[in-house]
């Protein structure tokens, strides 16, 4: 299972809404474009691609290579679904240790504790993972590329 880089450190459990613990990161990627986590699953746990905030959606297993003016949705623990288009495809943008990288710029919704959620289009193909929001204005958000996560930790959709 993928999640979000900031969220989820090297050998932390990780727990579903209910508090089961599901499994246990293994893989971390803290570059900016690629950041995130690749966490195993316990024997026993059987994962979904159902999303569990707002939606209801059941994801593909494809993956989607963004487009600027498409729509696109995210859901998250803090504002459940939220949806806006996205406005640039290659947003350069600095981390606090003056790293550059490129990631999706977005016009949907967003707040603190969105952090990790999945993004994904109208049928269902994940585009990625919401990394955060503009502090002074939370409806320009930006999310991370599915292929460059499935990239960087070397796994793909299932």
């Amino acid at each position: 299972m993928v999640v979000s880089g900031h969220a989820v450190a090297l050998k932390e459990i990780i727990y579903d809404v209910n508090g089961k613990a599901m499994g246990e990161c293994i893989t971390r990627s803290s570059d900016g474009d690629k950041e995130s986590s690749f966490c195993t699953l316990y024997p026993g746990y059987e994962p979904s691609n159902k999303i569990y905030y707002g939606s209801g959606t059941i994801l593909s297993v494809n993956t989607y290579e963004p487009q600027k003016g498409d729509h696109i949705n995210k859901s998250g623990r803090s504002t459940d679904v939220t949806s806006g288009l996205i406005t640039n495809v290659n947003q350069l943008v600095s981390d606090k240790n003056g790293r550059e990288f490129y990631i999706v710029k977005t016009n949907y919704a967003s707040a603190g504790g969105d952090s990790g959620g999945i993004v994904y289009t109208d049928d269902g193909k994940t585009a990625g993972i919401h990394l955060g929001s503009k502090v002074n204005d939370p409806s320009l958000s930006y999310y991370i590329k599915a292929n460059k996560i499935n990239k960087a930790l070397a796994v793909e959709r299932y």
